[in-house]
């Protein structure tokens, strides 16, 4: 559980932060609006892809892709000196949420019976809500005092990867190599 609530604060974090982020570099209104809609931009084309990409990587490999592309995203859009370019990295955290939380609905759709899917689906909606009140109520308090919102992103990005070591020991085991290939039924 703590595993998820670190990862999907991270997840949010960039959504939180990234106005922010763009203010402390002299940007303005527009340039936070298409950062926040720049996210978008990938996540549907990775939604769309996301039937190739685990039968590549499978359910855990497409996991962790998408950890890392996250904080690749988080700690770049941290430490690049324009708005335009907090703006390009969040093109990359688009994808790396598509491809952290597929294969985390994935694994809960499959997972035992009714119940136990209902719980796991619950869990997973508290911990992206506890995450990301977590972050906004840590974080933008010390953006308030001057601590800078690029701190704020780092941190949270590194804390995808922790929560993801965390989630991954613990991934229902039918999960962890390559689903097997679906025949197809359509006419």
């Amino acid at each position: 559980v703590f595993g998820m609530v670190l990862i999907f604060g991270a997840v949010n974090a960039p959504s939180i932060f990234v106005g922010p982020r763009i203010a402390d570099l002299g940007g303005d209104g527009l340039e936070i609006a298409l950062a926040i809609a720049a996210g978008t931009v990938f996540e549907v084309p990775a939604f769309l892809a996301i039937g190739t990409v685990l039968r590549v990587l499978g359910t855990r490999g497409t996991f962790a892709l998408g950890i890392a592309m996250l904080t690749v995203s988080g700690v770049y859009s941290a430490v690049v000196p324009e708005p335009s370019l907090v703006i390009l990295g969040r093109l990359l955290s688009g994808s790396g949420y598509a491809w952290t939380v597929l294969p985390t609905m994935a694994a809960m759709a499959a997972a035992g019976g009714p119940r136990e899917r209902a719980a796991l689906t619950s869990l997973h909606y508290a911990s992206s809500a506890v995450g990301s009140l977590a972050i906004a109520l840590v974080g933008l308090p010390l953006v308030e005092a001057g601590e800078g919102s690029g701190a704020i992103l780092v941190v949270t990005a590194l804390l995808a990867p922790i929560g993801a070591l965390l989630a991954i020991v613990r991934w229902p085991a039918p999960y962890q190599a390559r689903p097997e290939p679906v025949a197809s039924t359509a006419v």
